[in-house]
């Protein structure tokens, strides 16, 4: 078939709150003694000692029709079966085919994308060929977009464009090293998705693939810190807390809560959307966390935060209590792991008190990389001393 499905998100089991609320909590003060005694002292040696983690999020440029560009910052997902990953913008969610390794990125408007890889050693040329044939039978006015040739990263890809009932369909046969793949854009007639999609497209790569999957040291940090970004631009967009810093040591994110500005470099040209600009429900909301979480945990931090909505507006109710918790500097130690599950201990310091709290995590592997099963906290009781 040359279109497919988009995914859809299951149902979250309303024990999760009440089991992650366990797992995300500082252990109590004879745990940690235990822990820091028992040979397990996550200050010495046997603490992972972190290189420079993979480029988990990235900003992705989106060229417009009148010459200017707009900058959005995005969350890599991966693609183990076919050997490739990509970054995808705020509000967008993906899932990939276990059989079949197809992946599908869908928006909740009704726009879609369909990344089908075609066999080994497949032609360009002659899968180009069949494609442009098979758009002619779904639309006899069936053309060939030449635009994009004018940019070097869509210079070598067959592009075209048909319609199909009242949907819009932009279809392209691209090539990523030796991977031939077959891409169909569905957009409905009444909506335009398709520069953001394209910019999506134009970010499939190949080369730091293992850097995303292997979820060692450097990735477990890299994880934790964007969950926590994300988290933190979440309650300085849409909450009552304009004193919050969105930005964890290392971070390039450049938002703000004003809309689009001018990139922090001040290239002419160059606007940044804020966060605000990408999401306006809490389904996109969620289709963010999914890129860090999985759908479970994506869930209860939306609840952990008080997400509501009200006449098409999104807004947070949750009160920010205690002293802020600092997960990009935690220093992690694993207690457990199989091919599908990790389990971590973080000494997460908090801001400025020179105090910590641990917390055991939970990673699970899904199809599209590694999330985290955890919900984590910004904001936590510090302890009247340190325990250590």
């Amino acid at each position: 078939m040359l279109l497919l499905g988009g995914c859809s998100n299951d149902a979250v089991g309303e024990a999760l709150v009440e089991q992650q609320e366990k797992s995300s909590e500082a252990l109590n003060q004879s745990e940690q003694a235990s822990v820091l005694a028992g040979g397990q002292n996550i200050g010495t040696e046997n603490m992972m000692h972190m290189r420079a983690g993979p480029e988990l999020a990235k900003d992705v440029i989106i060229p417009q029709s009148d010459g200017t560009s707009l900058l959005v910052q995005s969350s890599a997902i991966t693609n183990e079966t076919i050997g490739y990953y990509l970054y995808i913008l705020p509000g967008y969610r993906s899932s990939i085919n276990t059989d079949s390794g197809t992946m599908t990125i869908s928006k909740g408007n009704g726009a879609e994308a369909v990344i089908e890889a075609l066999p080994p050693q497949a032609d360009a040329q002659l899968a180009a060929d069949e494609l442009w044939n098979l758009l002619q039978l779904l639309d006899e006015d069936a053309r060939q977009l030449t635009e994009y040739a004018r940019f070097d990263e869509w210079e070598d890809v067959y592009i075209y464009r048909a319609y199909r009932d009242e949907a819009r369909v932009t279809a392209m046969i691209k090539t990523v090293d030796d991977i031939v793949l077959r891409i169909t854009i569905t957009e409905p007639l009444e909506i335009d998705e398709l520069k953001m999609i394209m910019a999506m497209i134009a970010s499939i790569d190949t080369e730091h693939l293992q850097l995303l999957t292997q979820a060692d040291e450097a990735f477990v940090r890299s994880l934790l810190t964007e969950a926590y970004r994300m988290q933190l631009a979440v309650m300085e967009q849409f909450g009552d807390s304009p004193e919050l810093e969105t930005e964890p040591e290392g971070s390039s994110s450049n938002e703000s809560s004003e809309g689009s500005t001018e990139a922090p470099d001040g290239t002419p040209g160059v606007l940044e959307l804020a966060l605000s600009d990408m999401i306006n429900s809490k389904e996109d909301l969620l289709a963010m966390l999914e890129q860090v979480y999985t759908s479970d945990a994506a869930r209860s931090v939306a609840d952990m935060l008080g997400v509501v909505e009200f006449g098409g507006i999104m807004g947070l109710t949750a009160t920010i209590e205690g002293t802020k918790l600092l997960w990009d500097q935690a220093k992690i130690n694993m207690i457990s792991e199989t091919d599908t599950n990790k389990r971590f201990l973080l000494r997460v310091p908090f801001e400025g008190e020179g105090l910590f709290k641990l917390y055991e995590i939970e990673l699970r592997k899904q199809t599209d990389g590694w999330r985290i099963h955890t919900p984590l906290k910004t904001h936590a009781e510090a302890p009247a001393t340190s325990p250590a």
